[in-house]
């Protein structure tokens, strides 16, 4: 893919994680830009249909923030939620400070597993193509002290590790019943 052609996705992405960041900045932990519960606002998940999946109304959710961005939200059948985010938008080349472009999933995030009490047990980040290892490892680090300083209980993360593919990866897990 030429630089040409990813530049309007690219400019695209940070408009939509600009407007997340400073809406979340608005709306206090907790809140919505509305005043209203988390996940009652304009966006948030209707209540769970009885017997639906609460991981089919959250991929829905968090889908529709980021619908037209390169943010990979799937899930087959009733297992797992996996989210990707491609490392352009993660993280600077030799850094591990999070972008606010990944900062503003990662902030979404938060805030469905806040209110799922679902489990995040794959937090994988990847190293720069030729970088060191340790450097995926830093990067995961940084994603899980993120999502801790969004309100997301430790009990609720897993260890953080190096992902192979070049995005950041996160499962979402519902807690054993």
């Amino acid at each position: 893919m030429s630089g040409q052609s990813s530049a309007p996705l690219r400019r695209r992405f940070c408009l939509v994680a600009a407007v997340l960041a400073l809406q979340g900045c608005a709306s206090g932990p907790g809140k919505t830009s509305d005043g209203g519960a988390a996940g009652a606002g304009r966006k948030g998940p209707r209540a769970a249909a009885r017997g639906q999946n609460p991981l089919a109304v959250e991929r829905d959710w968090l889908r529709s923030w980021f619908d037209g961005t390169p943010v990979t939200i799937d899930q087959r059948d009733e297992g797992p939620l996996s989210v990707e985010v491609p490392l352009a938008f993660s993280f600077a080349p030799r850094r591990s400070s999070v972008k606010p472009a990944l900062a503003a999933v990662l902030d979404k995030l938060a805030e469905s597993l806040r209110r799922t009490g679902a489990l995040l047990p794959g937090l994988a980040a990847p190293a720069d193509a030729g970088g060191p290892p340790a450097l995926a490892l830093q990067r995961a680090g940084a994603l899980r002290a993120h999502l801790l300083s969004r309100g997301v209980p430790l009990a609720q993360l897993g260890p953080p590790a190096a992902a192979q593919a070049a995005a950041v990866q996160l499962r979402v897990e519902l807690p054993p019943s």
